[in-house]
């Protein structure tokens, strides 16, 4: 048969026979109808002219009236056929939700909302139904039906082979200008990169459903997912050892145009999760040379041979996907290891503080001077070289690390402590004015007397003339002259060295 074009200057031939199915999840989303209308579009190419506007709208009405009447069916789903053949278009509405239905001709009850699409659509498109399922036809030779007019039945299987793809034969679509620019940016992130490439091919290779997946284990989890036959969404997943990706890894074709066709993907368990005709996917692989996961796509309908010449566009952007993973796994690892390298020159290996480098680096993070009034303790220990001297260095070790240990049991957990060197300790007291932090540093000289260890302490404290560098200088002369006063703590020498050893 033949269509007139708009312009009713040529005459169009139009010999489709293909099937496309789409999954509506429930609640729907705002992007339902639009994704429904965008995907007869560009999955039944040979719908052209008049019949293709025409079955592009009776999907959006169908789609749309169908949503207000799932608000109280969460986590049902609608199942959508298009089967074109010939001039003929058959559009049919199967409730894809778990749990008995009652006819769509009872008013009430679960099957209620059946009800009332009959009603909605039939003046529009002679919809009718029967148990669970809806359907309607239009034919560019007969018009819309009228309504209330016989209809046919319930369609059977739909045809098992649809063209491979709606662009001219033989051509491979390239990647687009925008896709090119954003993967030769140096800024842009696998996630953005996974974002385009997935619009790309959802644009370019005719298959229902797109997702770069992640090998977590026993799982393929969907990371990032355009689905508009399945319903998925990221997140969701099924076992790796299910899948069809953990075949193509081991050596199973990548591009499988009738999966059924390749025993390693007709013996998978996930072809029992989901109708699954075609299939294509890449590998992803991370900085250690692991697989990181897939790019995969997906349909309900067996495609022919052409799909494989898709390779090596996916090829292409499986590389530039795992190159741009790799150099933001590889700046992880050097962002951890820059850490880990930073921390052990900051660190005093034998107390486990904060060493001078670290006390350093602390004061200046700190330094701002709307922080409020802020306060610097200098404690140190009175009699380490004796203990070093007479009782050897393994004693004068011991009683640092005890001091350490005593100095944090004692602060706050505002405060922080460092060993600046030799047998001098820091803590920088934020939030704290003079007084309180003369009471806090009497506490911890306190708590080292009870443990047999002398100390002289000085504080300093923030303020108009500098800040915490300042403060850490003023509590450093305080110290000295506390030690001065008590003459360097000789008569508590040896309770200190008696403790040490």
């Amino acid at each position: 048969m033949t269509l007139t074009s708009a312009s009713g200057a040529a005459a169009v031939d139009v010999a489709v026979d293909v099937a496309v199915d789409v999954a509506v999840s429930l609640p729907a989303q705002p992007d339902s109808v639009p994704r429904a209308r965008r995907y007869v579009r560009r999955h039944v190419p040979g719908l052209d002219g008049e019949l293709r506007e025409r079955a592009e709208q009776v999907v959006t009405e169908l789609v749309g009236d169908l949503l207000p009447h799932h608000q109280q069916h969460p986590d049902g789903r609608l199942l959508l056929r298009i089967a074109a053949r010939g001039g003929t278009v058959r559009l049919v509405v199967q409730d894809g939700s778990a749990g008995p239905h009652d006819r769509a001709s009872a008013p009430g009850g679960a099957g209620g909302w059946r009800w009332a699409l009959v009603v909605a659509l039939s003046e529009r498109h002679g919809v009718d139904a029967d148990g669970t399922t809806l359907w309607c036809e239009l034919d560019a030779d007969r018009g819309r039906p009228a309504p209330g007019a016989p209809l046919p039945a319930a369609p059977t299987a739909p045809p098992t082979t649809a063209p491979a793809a709606h662009t001219t034969p033989g051509a491979e679509p390239a990647p687009s200008a925008g896709l090119v620019a954003l993967l030769g940016d140096g800024a842009v992130t696998f996630e953005q990169a996974c974002s385009a490439v997935l619009d790309h091919l959802q644009e370019n290779v005719p298959m229902g459903y797109w997702a770069v997946t992640r090998h977590d284990g026993d799982r393929q989890v969907y990371v990032h997912v355009r689905d508009e036959v399945y319903g998925t969404r990221p997140g969701d997943g099924h076992d790796w050892d299910a899948s069809f990706c953990k075949r193509m890894v081991a050596g199973a074709p990548a591009i499988a145009p009738d999966v059924m066709a390749v025993p390693a993907y007709a013996a998978a368990g996930v072809s029992r999760l989901l109708r699954i005709g075609s299939y294509v996917a890449v590998p992803l692989v991370g900085a250690d040379g692991h697989l990181f996961g897939t790019v995969c796509g997906l349909d309900p309908a067996v495609r022919d041979d052409s799909l494989t010449r898709h390779a090596p566009l996916l090829q292409l952007l499986g590389t530039l996907l795992s190159a741009l993973l790799q150099r933001e796994q590889v700046a992880v690892q050097l962002h951890q290891l820059a850490g880990r390298t930073r921390r052990e020159a900051e660190t005093d290996v034998l107390t486990g503080l904060a060493n001078r480098r670290g006390w350093q680096r602390l004061l200046t993070e700190r330094e701002h001077p709307h922080r409020g009034p802020a306060c610097v303790a200098v404690l140190d220990l009175d009699g380490l070289k004796q203990a070093n001297d007479t009782l050897g260095h393994g004693a004068g070790d011991d009683l640092l690390r005890r001091t350490a240990e005593v100095l944090r049991g004692e602060l706050r957990g505002r405060d922080a402590l460092a060993r600046l060197g030799g047998d001098e300790f820091g803590v920088v007291m934020p939030g704290t004015a003079a007084p309180e932090a003369q009471e806090v540093v009497e506490r911890l000289r306190s708590a080292l007397r009870s443990q047999g260890i002398a100390a002289s302490a000085g504080v300093g404290a923030t303020g108009p003339a500098g800040g915490l560098v300042a403060a850490w200088e003023r509590a450093d002369r305080a110290m000295y002259a506390d030690k001065r006063r008590h003459g360097a703590g000789r008569g508590e020498l040896g309770r200190g060295l008696g403790a040490a050893s």
